[in-house]
């Protein structure tokens, strides 16, 4: 399943709903939970560790979630001094993979949040399963060369 999302306020995880629609979007940070139901995926992977994906794994981190296990973080290397402050901050949730394949192969969620200009190599080099789901923050890569270079994700 490929998402796209464009606005800031909408670039979060969002799990796919069971209808295969996408899931009304929280109109703030307060609204948003990990109940029965919509349980975040067990594990999300990130590629690229900037301020935009640092912010969401901060924010996905600190949620509540009644009783559920928060998701388990696997960080590309890129930008080690970020990567290194997300483990330190988050020990038991966050840890730095080895190489891009390797956020991938570990992740059930992968969130591409590279810059434009590294999509489409990055992209290339990892291959994905067909069971994952590709979150990219990516403004200026379309949804249709995502899909392209996401399959068979």
């Amino acid at each position: 399943t490929v998402r796209r999302h464009r606005s800031p306020e909408r670039a979060a995880f969002t799990p796919p709903a069971p209808s295969g629609r996408a899931p009304k979007m929280p109109k703030s940070a307060g609204e948003v939970s990990a109940g029965a139901g919509d349980a975040l995926p067990e594990t999300i992977g990130v590629l690229g560790v900037g301020t935009i994906s640092s912010a969401l794994v901060r924010g996905l981190c600190a949620l509540p979630v009644d009783g559920h296990r928060r998701p388990r973080f696997v960080l590309s290397p890129r930008n080690a001094a970020r990567a290194a402050a997300l483990c330190t901050e988050f020990p038991d949730s966050v840890r730095v993979a080895g190489g891009n394949q390797e956020v991938v192969d570990s992740a059930d969620y992968v969130v591409v949040a590279v810059l434009a200009t590294q999509a489409e190599q990055v992209l290339s080099e990892v291959k994905f399963r067909p069971d994952q789901g590709v979150l990219s923050l990516v403004a200026a890569l379309s949804l249709a060369r995502l899909r392209e270079l996401a399959a068979p994700a």
